[in-house]
């Protein structure tokens, strides 16, 4: 662990909207209770709503995320879940690029960069 003090993780708690909300800047809600929706995926949260996690299969084994956490202890929580539940299966992750601190967990549990994907806007 890179954390003293990880906080519990509970499996099938509700995700905690208001935080995805600050984080992501906008209401995911529906696409959250979609995803949630999808046959195998699986859902965990931080205590005191510090974050979440989702995991649903992709075509090259599990996809961890959405996740969102409030501090870097309930990340690395969360990220311990979700390697848990995967067994063996290949886990993939994608973060944003300029989250220093996602990629640093990521490398420390042993992620290595697969591709590059890049944000498009129109304005």
């Amino acid at each position: 662990s890179m954390h003293p003090a990880l906080p519990p993780v509970v499996e099938r708690a509700q995700i905690p909207l208001a935080l995805d909300r600050r984080a992501f800047g906008a209401d995911r809600s529906r696409l959250l209770a979609m995803l949630c929706g999808v046959e195998g995926a699986r859902t965990a949260c931080a205590a005191e709503g510090r974050g979440y996690a989702l995991l649903r299969t992709s075509r090259r084994g599990l996809q961890l995320g959405p996740m969102v956490a409030a501090d870097a202890p309930a990340a690395e929580a969360l990220l311990r879940w979700g390697i848990a539940e995967a067994r063996e299966a290949t886990v993939q992750w994608d973060l944003m690029r300029e989250n220093d601190a996602a990629r640093s967990l990521a490398e420390a549990y042993g992620f290595v960069i697969d591709r590059i994907l890049h944000r498009m806007v129109l304005h």
